[in-house]
């Protein structure tokens, strides 16, 4: 997941998270061994992410929003299932942490993103709702795609017929059309759900 989905064609790095080391525990009835404690060499990079509170309110309109399911997550964001606690609308919540757009960069992808997608309209393309931020994070409330994802489609069946490759197709070139009739490029298209915003109706 990308701090911009939307944008002008422009290079983009990836970015990727070291996995934590673990040693294995000593062996049941095995010698104790004595050894002087290992120096923590963890940068401030390393240490664990605070998790995120279960419930999040937006301070300017009161409402709040409890977190459900993890639904991806990237180098610079998670996406989480979401629920209004005042009328239980769901919706998919791109998180940011305030720590990953510091720097005045940073912000301005984000913001660029906002203000595209919150001006987009179209039946192939994720539907903007709203966004808020706090001290932690920024909140971008997206629409849920109940009907999962390609990849979830993938993952249970490893094949698709022609049929169905030219129906799915035919709905993401769709999407896509209308994104560059507004001089907009998708940098993340891919078949998990975490980073498309490209809407495809699932046949059944």
């Amino acid at each position: 997941m990308s701090t911009g989905c939307f944008t002008a064609a422009q290079r983009i790095s990836c970015h990727t998270m070291n996995a934590d080391l673990f040693k294995p525990a000593p062996e049941r009835g095995g010698p104790q061994q004595t050894s002087a404690p290992a120096k923590n060499s963890r940068n401030k990079h390393d240490q664990p992410k605070p998790e995120l509170a279960q419930v999040v309110t937006d301070l300017k309109t009161g409402r709040s929003y409890i977190k459900g399911k993890l639904l991806g997550k990237g180098g610079f964001a998670r996406c989480y299932e979401m629920t209004d606690l005042s009328n239980n609308k769901m919706y998919a919540v791109k998180v940011i942490p305030q720590s990953r757009v510091s720097k005045p960069h940073q912000r301005d992808k984000i913001t660029n993103e906002i203000e595209l997608h919150r001006t987009l309209s179209h039946k192939h393309v994720v539907k903007f709702s709203h966004y808020f931020e706090d001290q932690e994070n920024i909140y971008i409330f997206l629409e849920l795609c109940s009907r999962k994802s390609l990849a979830h489609i993938w993952k249970a069946r490893h094949t698709l017929t022609e049929p169905e490759v030219r129906y799915y197709l035919r709905q993401i070139i769709s999407g896509l059309k209308y994104l560059h009739s507004r001089g907009i490029l998708h940098r993340d298209l891919k078949l998990g759900g975490s980073g498309v915003n490209v809407l495809c109706s699932v046949t059944t």
